[in-house]
């Protein structure tokens, strides 16, 4: 069964509203902006999304699914543990990381996405530290891991340790090494 495909307009929209956001800042940015920058009149708009707060929370969602999806892929390639944890690791947040740090809007964005976001966040780390559980669970079952480790305090450790990388980076390629180079490290720890 196919997936069922996303509403072309939602997506040109929240296209748009990412780009505004990332240039003007949350509360520069007009409904118009976003209507304009997706094709749409505001009226239009306003058949889709009822504000700004509405539309953020739809970016992360959709920014949170795109993270599980990256990290379940690169967990699933067919690679050495420390290779796959530093892919999964540097994909995890990837998006969200390049507009926090190349943005002058950042600090704002992430302020935004904490104040409208929080339960959408949490609840896709949830899910992220699961995907990881998995794949710990999998790999263990298959000799890859040192025995006795715990694959749910695992994943959400790493997923914790994401959020110091993130927030100690100063630029986007910095957080991509950094990411990669802490899961190359517990990956070899995590071996036999």
């Amino acid at each position: 069964m196919n997936a069922p495909q996303p509403d072309p307009r939602r997506a040109a929209i929240l296209d748009a509203a990412w780009t505004a956001f990332a240039r003007y800042g949350f509360r520069k940015t007009s409904m118009e902006d976003i209507a304009r920058g997706a094709g749409l009149s505001r009226p239009a708009l306003y058949q889709y999304y009822r504000n700004k707060e509405d539309i953020f929370r739809s970016l992360a969602a959709h920014y949170i699914a795109r993270s599980v999806q990256d990290v379940e892929r690169e967990l699933a390639a067919d690679r050495p543990v420390p290779e796959a944890l530093a892919e999964a690791f540097a994909r995890q947040g990837e998006a969200i990381a390049e507009v926090l740090l190349t943005s002058p809007h950042g600090h704002e964005l992430l302020d935004i996405g904490n104040a409208t976001s929080a339960d959408i966040v949490a609840e896709g780390e949830v899910r992220i530290a699961a995907a990881y559980a998995a794949w710990l669970r999998g790999r263990a079952a298959a000799g890859a891991l040192r025995p006795g480790l715990d694959p749910d305090a695992l994943g959400a450790t790493f997923v914790a340790a994401l959020h110091g990388i993130k927030a100690a980076a100063t630029d986007h390629a910095g957080y991509l090494a950094r990411a990669r180079m802490l899961g190359r490290v517990l990956g070899q720890g995590l071996l036999p």
